[in-house]
């Protein structure tokens, strides 16, 4: 999840504004998932950051 983040900041992905008083935070969360070799074992992690526009 580190790595995800730090290339997500690298990049420059969103920037910090003001919020509008009119307008509402949309939730976020991260999720994960992890690759699994032949062998059974642990791959790696695979991290997405993503934004919740469902809910209200």
């Amino acid at each position: 999840m580190d790595e995800e983040y730090n290339l997500l900041m690298s990049n420059d992905v969103w920037e910090l504004v003001k919020l509008p008083k009119d307008k509402r935070v949309v939730s976020s969360k991260w999720i994960i998932k992890f690759k699994i070799e032949a062998t059974g074992n642990i791959d790696r992690y695979k991290a997405r950051f993503v934004a919740q526009g469902y809910s209200r």
